[in-house]
């Protein structure tokens, strides 16, 4: 099987969980757009674009 498993998808998005306050709710974050973000996004040209690198550079410098 050559798909990723959730938990290899987090590790490798940076995903991680910050509870809320309110009962048991948790807002879900990611360095990185996960595969489902990603696929619906402009940027999904099946290569590594211009516009690609700009995207990748500008959300490096904010970590």
């Amino acid at each position: 099987d050559d798909s990723l498993t959730e938990e290899e998808i987090n590790l490798i998005t940076g995903t991680y969980e910050i509870p809320t306050g309110m009962f048991f709710f948790l807002v879900i974050f990611s360095w990185w757009p996960r595969p489902s973000t990603w696929q619906d996004s402009g940027l999904n040209t099946g290569f590594w674009s211009h516009d690609t690198e700009e995207w990748y550079q500008t959300q490096l410098k904010m970590i």
